[in-house]
């Protein structure tokens, strides 16, 4: 009983999330002062935060019947089937270097809008919508992994943490 609660708990948040993109998109239109911030969802990858412009974001679903296809790369995990469209899923863990990706109750495919098409990012956990001044965003560091840094745009800076910006053209280069 408790599971399906938290379940009608999670979609109304993601509800909230997505009232409050729409509240975003109609703001930025006549804000003058948009220019400076740009509006995140952030999700986290190994206790790491990331960030994705929210203007991108089209759905976020629970990870669930997703269809590997045979002979791809390691992170690609297959395709889901949204209302008769189909979309490719990336296990970004996988994709960044990282280790395999455990599909948890938390885990989520954020799909999100790119160079005129969808493609879905398997994530640990969805977390909020933000706020984030484009001055505060630096270039990668250069003390991490070479091949891991390559798929980063920048790390902007908050002031409770730092949100890590990946570069989606990078981490999409093998659909191309």
């Amino acid at each position: 009983m408790t599971e399906n609660t938290d379940y009608v708990s999670r979609i109304r948040d993601y509800k909230s999330m997505f009232i409050k993109k729409s509240q975003f998109r109609q703001k930025h239109e006549s804000d003058e002062d948009a220019e400076g911030y740009i509006d995140l969802i952030s999700f986290s990858l190994l206790e790491e935060i990331y960030g994705i412009e929210l203007m991108k974001l089209r759905e976020i679903l629970k990870a669930t019947n997703i269809a590997r296809v045979p002979k791809s790369p390691e992170y690609l995990m297959g395709i889901l089937n949204l209302r008769g469209s189909l979309i490719t899923v990336v296990d970004l863990k996988k994709r960044l270097g990282f280790a395999n990706s455990e599909v948890t109750k938390d885990s989520r495919v954020v799909i999100v809008h790119h160079e005129e098409r969808s493609i879905g990012f398997l994530v640990d956990k969805v977390k909020e919508i933000m706020k984030l001044d484009k001055r505060s965003i630096i270039p990668p560091p250069t003390g991490i992994n070479a091949t891991k840094r390559e798929f980063i745009k920048g790390v902007g800076k908050t002031e409770e943490r730092e949100i890590i910006l990946p570069d989606l053209d990078k981490i999409l280069a093998f659909a191309r």
